[in-house]
């Protein structure tokens, strides 16, 4: 009788132990998991904040106003235009040939180059 009471406790303490174990690992897996979704909470809004970084700086509006601030750039100016080779009428602007002809009274950019060079 003593065997089989003390195989029982042995028994009775094993399942009480295992029932405790159970319980920790449910608890330690229940703060790993509150921890993951924290995580996750955290990184999708990250995620959301640099989409809509990353579409305000891809806009034309932030690249222009960058350019202009940070670079010290300023919008093309038809007087500061200089083409090279020949250009097909349509797309010349009026313009942009006004400011050629003031800037070359005297032939186009080349025979005034080839002038200077034959005369030395």
């Amino acid at each position: 009788m003593t065997r089989k009471r003390t195989a029982g406790g042995i028994l009775a303490a094993l399942w009480i132990f295992v029932l405790v174990w159970e319980q920790i690992q449910s608890i330690r897996l229940g703060y790993e998991l509150e921890r993951t979704r924290q995580a996750v909470e955290t990184q999708r809004g990250r995620n959301a904040y640099l989409r809509l970084d990353l579409q305000r700086e891809s806009s034309p509006e932030w690249i222009s106003s960058l350019a202009r601030v940070r670079l010290g750039m300023s919008p093309l100016l038809p007087e500061n235009l200089i083409l090279l080779g020949s250009a097909p009428r349509a797309l010349e602007s009026r313009e942009s040939r006004r400011a050629l002809r003031k800037r070359e009274p005297s032939g186009t950019l080349l025979s005034r180059l080839l002038t200077v060079s034959a005369a030395r």
